[in-house]
């Protein structure tokens, strides 16, 4: 019998992937990488800290006379061990002088005389204080052990104190705060950028999902018409060719499968096409928006008309705000005077009227201001320039070679900068 597809089939039958953008992939890369390094300074920087703690918060005057008091506590207890040793000698001494003179009770009556009795009392009397003395001495024996330990641990507490590198570690501590400074601002900087990524580039992903659901559904389809062709070259007779033929139209409104799968395998090269030019804006709209961008150079010549029209600073000054929060903006003019006196201004005034929101430089007399801003912006990999200018005499220079040039477009009262997604109205 005939039959119909419900959209569980058509979903079930798709497999919708959308390719991680190499931009976006690097940023998400860096940014556990960047969180383990700051992990590690900032480990770093607790064990630095606690060495200068303990450095400062011993006081080597307190350690010396402890070292002191606990030698004399190993004098002390050096003689009063000795003593006991001689009295214990001494006391082994009379007991080896009396013994062979007790007897024992197998000589019953001689033992039982008073003068026998007095000497086993006697004989008691000095093991009793001989052990007491062993037990003395070996308690001050223990004691004398602790005191040599404690004396040796306040020693190599002076040794490490008096040798403590204290201005390298001082240093050291400065070096990884900065660093730790300036890992967090790479790290909040990289996570600012995936953000303004992932803004930047979500619709065109939806746009890539769309194409690709629409493209399963196109693909399931032909699959079908493909599958009714082959049932029409298999049939028996004109009336299951008929059938067939019926069948088909209920489901696509069109009897011919031949017809049906022209259709669509033109639709599917469509969605192709379709999908490959998402997938360059993608890549391009990721790639720019991935950008780190620390210092923009402007070129301000390049931005004081509209077209042929003379507008001094009113675009400059309308972007520079917008453009200061982000970067570190530079503003190079040319030191031919006719900006100025078109300006009925001098350097200072330049200076005056842009130093709120970037630095103004006027190039030497009789140098151009092109050779300057490329050179500036060549300094390292993360300095832009914005001009409308190609530098093509300055190809060799990395700015332009590794094409760090941003555009601009001066239009009907309103500067708009593109790649960077500002737009400000200077009039």
């Amino acid at each position: 019998g005939h039959f119909k597809f419900s959209t569980s089939f058509w979903m079930g039958l798709l497999k919708i992937t959308v390719p991680d953008q190499p931009a976006n992939r690097c940023i998400r890369r860096h940014i556990p990488s960047t969180q383990y390094l700051l992990t590690e300074l900032q480990q770093d920087e607790k064990q630095v800290a606690g060495e200068l703690h303990w450095y400062n918060s011993l006081n080597p005057q307190t350690l010396e006379v402890e070292q002191r008091n606990h030698e004399a506590k190993a004098e002390q207890l050096w003689q009063e061990i000795q003593t006991l040793d001689q009295d214990i000698q001494e006391i082994s001494s009379q007991l080896g002088e009396i013994a062979p003179a007790i007897v024992t009770k197998l000589k019953l009556f001689k033992w039982l005389t008073k003068e026998q009795t007095a000497l086993r009392r006697k004989d008691v009397e000095l093991r009793a204080v001989q052990n007491h003395k062993v037990s003395q001495k070996q308690s001050k024996d223990t004691d004398l052990d602790a005191t040599k330990k404690r004396i040796a641990s306040v020693a190599n507490k002076l040794e490490q104190h008096r040798t403590f590198p204290l201005s390298d570690r001082q240093g050291e501590l400065s070096r990884l705060k900065q660093s730790i400074a300036d890992k967090t601002a790479e790290l909040d900087s990289v996570t600012d950028r995936k953000r303004r990524v992932d803004k930047e580039i979500a619709p065109l992903l939806r746009e890539m999902e769309n194409l690709e659901l629409d493209r399963g559904y196109v693909e399931s389809a032909l699959e079908v018409a493909e599958d009714f062709n082959q049932r029409l070259s298999l049939a028996d007779n004109s009336y299951e060719r008929a059938m067939i033929h019926k069948e088909c139209e209920e489901l696509f409104g069109e009897g011919k499968p031949g017809k049906i799968i022209s259709e669509r395998q033109w639709k599917i090269s469509q969605l192709k096409r379709d999908y490959d030019k998402a997938r360059r804006r993608a890549e391009q709209v990721a790639e720019k928006a991935a950008r780190r961008i620390d210092k923009v150079i402007i070129d301000g010549n390049n931005l004081c008309y509209e077209g042929k029209d003379f507008i001094g600073l009113a675009a400059i000054e309308a972007i520079l705000p917008l453009l200061s929060r982000m970067y570190e903006v530079v503003v190079v003019f040319d030191s031919n005077s006719k900006i100025r006196k078109l300006l009925n201004t001098d350097d200072y005034g330049l200076h005056k009227r842009l130093a709120s929101f970037a630095k103004v430089h006027v190039v030497a007399y009789g140098q151009k201001a092109d050779e300057t801003v490329v050179k500036l912006a060549s300094a390292n990999e993360f300095i832009y320039v914005l001009s409308n200018d190609r530098f093509g005499e300055f190809n060799d220079k990395s700015a332009v070679k590794k094409g760090r040039l941003i555009t601009h477009e001066v239009v009907n009262g309103n500067v708009f900068v593109h790649d960077l997604q500002l737009q400000a109205a200077y009039r």
